[in-house]
């Protein structure tokens, strides 16, 4: 970044509120930062997360995991499947699943949990093989260019 120039805050889609975007003039694109540990949101955490081998996450800092291919390749109905995710979400904890040593706390790594565009090229081309725009780390909702 120039040093004359300082980055704005971006208004975010609904859907982003977790991160705190900001874009800098003149340059395309904008970067998000998600500021979980310093300003938590999980009281106000919209997300659940499905990860690349089917388990459901309801907090990226939480171990538990259910495993939703499971109960999909047992057969479970769509309305097992609704009881099943609420129970999930109804044991989420407050902040941080209740991990109040989190930094000392194991868990898989965030690439493992995105879709698969988060763990492709994090730095996608336009048509001209200029950079089109860099993920970084916003990998629970589609790319914002």
């Amino acid at each position: 970044m120039h040093p004359n120039q300082s980055p704005a805050p971006v208004t975010t889609p609904e859907f982003c509120q977790d991160a705190r975007a900001f874009k800098v003039p003149g340059f395309r694109g904008h970067i998000g930062f998600i500021t979980s540990m310093s300003d938590h949101f999980c009281g106000s955490c919209n997300r659940l997360r499905i990860t690349a081998d089917g388990n459901l996450k309801v907090c990226l800092f939480g171990n538990a995991e259910v495993s939703l291919r499971d109960c999909l390749r047992s057969g479970a109905s769509e309305e097992e499947l609704v009881h099943i995710i609420g129970a999930a979400v109804g044991r989420k904890k407050r902040q941080h699943a209740g991990m109040f040593s989190i930094s000392q706390m194991k868990n898989r790594p965030m690439i493992l949990i995105g879709p698969p565009w988060c763990r492709g090229s994090s730095h996608p081309l336009d048509q001209a093989g200029g950079a089109a725009g860099v993920f970084l780390g916003v990998c629970g909702s589609p790319p914002l260019y």
